[in-house]
């Protein structure tokens, strides 16, 4: 009888096991199946949904009064992907420090996709810009270099020059994935040497006119951000 009951334990006990190496096995299974969903539908929304890239052109002198200066942009935006880009937004500022390039545009991203977040319905027709795949739209912004912005890095000297940096974000909706995505970029104001092009010469804030030929506007060091 012990030993019938014996035997009873262990196969009791090798069905068990068995039993929870096929439910350990199952859920492996689908943790598998799962990541691979996961990833074909991150590959079908890639192929899919928009992509935006930006850059940024001169579209006037930059005349500095007062110790600040006011220049028009023009940004080129095309949308690289396969679905429309909607609710195009752009967000930028010129600093005069380089170190704070990258948080800046970290500020702003969050500052675009709140500004999203609470709109309860993004209308296509009233908010921002629409721009369907392959297709290029041209932005016009009117915009200034600060006194304050300027005096962070002159000390509010005006025999001290300074390099401008224009940073920014286009910010868009997805159709496909119903997801904000951003496209940051950073380039540099420069004003090439006669002597030298390849120098650049500070940036003066006494009060002045900086023809469009004398400058250039060039994609700064890894720059940028796409999500």
């Amino acid at each position: 009888m012990a030993f019938w009951a014996k035997c009873t334990f262990w196969v009791t006990l090798f069905g068990f096991v068995i039993t929870t190496i096929g439910i350990l096995l199952v859920w492996k299974s689908i943790r598998v199946a799962q990541k691979s969903n996961d990833q074909s539908r991150e590959a079908f929304v890639a192929d899919h949904r928009p992509w935006l890239s930006v850059k940024p052109n001169l579209a006037s002198d930059l005349v500095f009064k007062d110790r600040s200066g006011k220049i028009t942009i023009g940004f080129k935006i095309r949308n690289t992907g396969n679905s429309p880009a909607l609710n195009i937004m752009i967000s930028c500022h010129f600093i005069s420090q380089e170190d704070r390039a990258h948080s800046l545009i970290d500020e702003i991203m969050k500052e675009q996709t709140r500004y999203y977040s609470g709109l309860k319905r993004p209308d296509p027709m009233v908010i921002g810009h629409n721009l369907f795949p392959q297709c290029k739209m041209k932005i016009i912004r009117g915009m200034s270099i600060n006194r304050d912005e300027i005096e962070k890095f002159t000390g509010g000297r005006e025999d001290r020059g300074f390099s401008p940096r224009l940073v920014g974000s286009v910010c868009y909706r997805s159709p496909v994935d119903k997801t904000i995505h951003h496209t940051g970029f950073m380039y540099e104001l420069i004003r090439p040497s006669p002597d030298e092009p390849k120098l650049s010469l500070l940036f003066g804030s006494h009060d002045h006119t900086v023809t469009i030929s004398e400058m250039k506007i060039n994609r700064a060091f890894a720059s940028g951000y796409v999500d």
